[in-house]
């Protein structure tokens, strides 16, 4: 169990340093963390890359953890199912953490991060926000490469550059509100913020449900889909999406237009483009007022002072 600590400004000697890491360790529970002010990260969950099991000679540091006489070697990138014994990182916790400028040196990031890791992590009730470095690689909840069974449930992220979540195979989301995001630069360009961005296929069993997606803005994409350079092609028709809201207060016809392309897709029958009426997003309050279209849809409130550091 790692409990109740303030972790900040880690990253001032070598910069590549996380909050907090799990490795190839599992039934954890991290909890009421206070994570903030670092160059990196603010917590990974991570293990052995899938593409470790086909590698035949020492090229990464994960090659020389293997016993080799017992790990069968792939030909190829190994599939989840295949060597998820191996991936000891499972049935983790990650909860009631509060994660705030993280991210404020490196390029490529996440507030929470999560590769190489077995099944069942749990990513629940955590609050996410201000994460401002002007980088285009950054995620406030991103599961990456490879990464299966994966639950991410009840987060707020709220204020955070370039993107919001990071899908990728059969991974769940479930109930978190994005707000709020920001625009990012890369090579030169201006890139509008990505609320859910769907990055490796197939997306068979993932859960896209009662999640709210709200820009005070004009401009984003509330959901990113399509193929990959460098992994097989993700589609938001492959998922069970319903019963969201999206909400773009500069340009309502945005959100209209989400519902309309998802629905020929045979998604998001139940729901709405409107606004959730968040009592008071200024004051970082995201409980509902009597009249949110939330209430109808199941959604449930989430109270953002509960996360971090107990009182002593």
């Amino acid at each position: 169990m790692v409990l109740n600590n303030e972790i900040h400004h880690t990253g001032e000697i070598y910069w590549h340093s996380p909050g907090i890491m799990l490795w190839q360790s599992g039934h954890n529970r991290i909890a009421h963390n206070l994570i903030h002010h670092t160059a990196y990260t603010g917590i990974i969950l991570s293990g052995v890359l899938l593409s470790t099991f086909a590698q035949t000679e020492d090229r990464r540091e994960l090659y020389r953890t293997m016993r080799w006489n017992e790990v069968k070697r792939t030909h190829g990138q190994a599939a989840f199912n295949d060597v998820k014994e191996y991936l000891h990182s499972r049935n983790n916790m990650i909860e009631l953490n509060e994660i705030h400028h993280v991210m404020e040196l490196l390029a490529d990031g996440n507030a929470i991060y999560v590769r190489g890791a077995g099944s069942k992590n749990v990513i629940r009730r955590n609050y996410i926000h201000h994460l401002l470095g002007n980088t285009f690689m950054q995620a406030a909840i991103r599961t990456d490469d490879g990464q299966c069974d994966t639950s991410i449930i009840e987060n707020v992220i709220f204020r955070c550059t370039a993107k919001g979540i990071v899908l990728h195979l059969n991974n769940e989301c479930i109930n978190n509100f994005v707000i709020d995001l920001a625009e990012a630069w890369h090579n030169g360009r201006k890139f509008p913020p990505i609320y859910l961005l769907l990055q490796e296929g197939p997306m068979t069993g993932a859960v896209i449900r009662r999640n709210i997606f709200y820009h005070p803005g004009d401009t984003a994409q509330f959901y990113q889909d399509g193929t990959n350079p460098r992994l097989p092609a993700a589609w938001i028709r492959e998922t069970e999406t319903d019963e969201n809201i999206y909400y773009c207060a500069g340009n309502p016809q945005l959100a209209e237009e989400v519902l309309a392309a998802t629905r020929r897709e045979g998604l998001n029958g139940r729901s709405v483009a409107a606004d959730p009426r968040f009592r008071d997003i200024e004051q970082e309050d995201f409980s509902f007022l009597p009249d949110s279209p939330a209430l109808q849809l199941g959604i449930v409130a989430i109270d953002c002072s509960q996360a971090g550091v107990l009182p002593v």
